[in-house]
C-alpha cells in the first residue's frame, strides 16, 4: 500500500512571511522593508521599491543596492551605519535621494525586530514615507521666514513684539543696536523697563498707559524724546495691536522713527516764521506811521492849492490855473496810493475794523458809480449800470464796499481806451450777491492773473500802454472782499476786457418786496 500526502502549511518567504501576509503588506501605501542586522534585505514591498526607484526584483535579491543618500544639512547617510548603530529609542530621519525628476525626501523609522528563537538572529522593519511635498512646503516656509526676518531686522524704524501686557517678546536689530544691548538681554522684561525708556520715570507712566490702552484694541501713537549720542532723539511711537481669529489682541506691535531731523527743521521753519512776522509787523508799522506822516503835509498841499484855485487871494491867469489843477490832481493820487498803502498796513497787523451790516446793494452800487463818474467822462467812456433797488440787503462794511467798487471801477476806467464802455453789474441767488464790474479795456493774459493780486503786482503789456499806478488797487479790493466774506475773481484775455466777480454769500432769497 503506498500512501502519498502534501505539505499543507503555508509557504514562507525568506522574512518568515506567508504569501497572503505578503499580499498585504504590498498594498500599504508606505514603503516597507525588512532588513538583517548585516543590512540584508528580507522583504521590500512594492512601495519601497517605487520609493526607492528599484525593480522589485533587485529588492528582492536580498541587497540593497547603494542609492546615494543625504541628510538635511547635505551630508551622505550610511544605511548600513545606521542599522549598526541602531538604539532604542530611534527618532525618525528625514533623508533626501536624488532620482531622474529631482530630489526625493523621505522620512525613515527603523525598529528593531527580536528574533523569534534562539537560532535566529535580530531584524530591522524599516518604514519610508514620500514627504517631498511637505519638505517644499516647509523649506517655502523657512525661506519666507528668513525674508521676513532679513527685512524685520534690517529695517531702519525701531519694531518690536509685546505680549497684551507689555512684556517683550523680539525686537529688531536696528532696535538693539539703538541702545547696544542683545536680545536675550531684554526679552521677557516689561518694556517700560527696557534701556529704551528708564532715561525717563514720565515716559516709563507713558508709555504704561499706552500700553493699556492698545490691549484695549485701540491704535496709539505719539511723539517721545530720548537720550542720543548728540543729544535728544525725537522718535515718532505707535503701538498697533494685532487681533487673533476671535478679534481677541493677540500682540501690540511697537515702531519707532527717528524724526530728529525733520522736528529740528520744524523748530528752525517755526522760529524764522516768527522772526519774519516780527520783521513784518515793523514793517507795517513803519509803513502805517509814515503814511500819516506823509498825509498831513500832503493834505496842507491839497487844500492851499484848492484855496489858490478858488481865486481867493486874487484871480489867476490860465497858464497858473492849469499849473495849479495838476499839483491838485498829482496830490490826490498820490493821497489815494497813501491811503491804500495804510489800508494794507493796517490789515496786515490786523488794525483794520469793520462795521458790517445789511447794505442794499444797489444802493452801494450807485455810490460807487457817482464817485467815479467824472473820470469817466473825462475819456468818453460808455458807463453801463445794472441793478435793482429791490434786491434784498447783504452784510458788509459800507465804507469799505463803495472803497472795493471804486477801485475796480477805475482799474477799469484806467485800462480802457477813449470811448469805450465800463459797466457794474448786481445779481443776487438765493445764496448769494454778486456784483460785476467789467470793462472793454486792454484786458491780461491769463497766465498773469496770479501775479496781479500781489501787492505792487503790476503787469507789463502792449495794451496797457502808460497806465499808470502802484498796483495796490487789486491786492487791496482781494483783502477787503475777505475780511467781510466773500470772494473775487477775475477773467480776461488780452484785448478782450476784464471781468471782476465779486460774491458775498448769506443774503435773504430773491428780491424784496417793493
Amino acid at each position: 500500500m503506498t500512501a502519498s500526502g502534501r505539505d499543507s502549511a503555508p509557504r514562507q518567504g525568506p522574512d518568515g512571511s506567508t504569501g497572503h501576509n505578503r499580499s498585504l503588506l504590498n498594498a500599504v501605501a508606505e514603503g516597507l522593508l525588512i532588513q538583517a542586522a548585516d543590512g540584508r534585505i528580507l522583504f521590500a514591498n512594492t512601495a519601497a521599491a517605487a520609493l526607492l526607484g528599484r525593480p522589485d526584483g533587485v529588492l528582492q535579491a536580498g541587497a540593497l543596492p547603494d542609492p546615494v543618500f543625504f541628510t538635511e544639512d547635505g551630508a551622505d547617510f550610511d544605511w548600513h551605519r545606521h542599522l549598526r548603530q541602531w538604539s532604542p529609542p530611534a527618532r525618525p530621519r528625514i533623508l533626501g535621494l536624488r532620482d531622474r525628476d529631482g530630489i526625493r525626501w523621505l522620512r525613515l523609522s527603523t525598529t528593531r525586530m527580536p528574533a523569534a528563537g534562539a537560532a535566529s538572529a535580530d531584524s530591522f522593519v524599516s518604514t519610508l514615507l514620500d514627504i517631498s511635498e511637505l519638505m517644499e512646503t516647509r523649506q517655502a516656509l523657512t525661506r519666507r521666514e528668513d525674508t521676513f526676518h532679513a527685512m524685520f531686522d534690517q529695517c531702519f524704524e525701531f519694531i518690536g513684539q509685546l505680549s497684551p501686557d507689555g512684556i517683550l517678546l523680539e525686537a529688531n536689530r536696528t532696535a538693539l543696536d539703538a541702545v547696544n544691548v542683545r536680545l536675550e538681554d531684554v526679552v521677557g522684561k516689561p518694556f517700560w523697563d527696557t534701556p529704551w525708556w528708564n532715561h525717563s520715570p514720565a515716559e516709563q507712566a507713558r508709555l504704561k498707559a499706552a500700553v493699556r490702552t492698545a490691549a484695549t484694541g485701540r491704535f496709539v501713537r505719539y511723539e517721545t524724546q530720548h537720550p542720543g549720542p548728540d543729544g535728544l532723539l525725537w522718535i515718532d511711537f505707535s503701538l498697533k495691536p494685532v487681533f487673533n481669529d476671535q478679534g481677541h489682541v493677540r500682540w501690540l506691535i511697537p515702531e519707532g522713527r527717528d524724526v530728529t531731523v525733520r522736528k529740528r527743521h520744524e523748530m528752525e521753519l517755526i522760529e524764522a516764521k516768527a522772526a519774519a512776522e516780527s520783521a513784518s509787523q515793523s514793517k507795517s508799522q513803519f509803513v502805517a506811521t509814515m503814511s500819516h506822516e506823509l498825509r498831513t503835509p500832503l493834505n496842507a498841499i491839497l487844500g492851499y492849492s484848492e484855496l489858490i484855485l478858488s481865486e481867493t487871494f486874487g484871480a489867476l491867469n490860465r497858464q497858473t490855473q492849469d499849473y495849479l489843477q495838476h499839483i491838485h490832481s498829482a496830490g490826490t493820487r498820490l493821497l489815494d496810493e497813501i491811503q491804500n498803502i495804510l489800508d494794507i498796513a493796517c490789515i496786515e497787523t490786523n488794525s483794520l475794523d469793520l462795521c458790517l451790516e445789511p447794505l442794499p446793494p444797489a444802493l452801494v452800487a450807485e455810490k460807487a458809480i457817482a464817485l467815479v463818474g467824472h473820470q469817466a467822462e473825462l475819456k468818453n467812456l460808455t458807463v453801463d449800470v445794472q441793478s435793482d433797488m429791490r434786491l434784498a440787503p447783504f452784510q458788509a462794511d459800507r465804507k469799505r464796499m463803495v472803497q472795493v467798487l471804486v477801485n475796480l471801477l477805475l482799474n477799469a476806467i484806467k485800462f480802457t481806451d477813449r470811448g469805450g464802455s465800463i459797466g457794474l453789474e448786481v445779481r443776487q441767488t438765493d445764496a448769494d450777491t454778486r456784483f460785476c464790474v467789467w470793462d472793454t479795456g486792454a484786458g491780461i493774459d491769463p497766465i498773469h492773473l496770479k501775479r496781479i493780486w500781489e501787492p505792487f503786482g503790476r503787469v507789463e503789456n502792449a495794451y496797457l500802454g502808460g497806465a499808470g499806478g502802484a498796483g495796490l488797487g487789486l491786492t487791496l479790493a482781494r483783502h477787503l472782499v475777505e475780511l467781510q466774506g466773500g470772494e473775487i475773481a477775475l477773467d480776461s484775455h488780452p484785448g478782450q476786457g476784464c471781468r471782476v466777480t465779486l460774491r458775498f454769500p448769506g443774503t435773504s432769497s430773491g428780491l424784496s418786496a417793493p
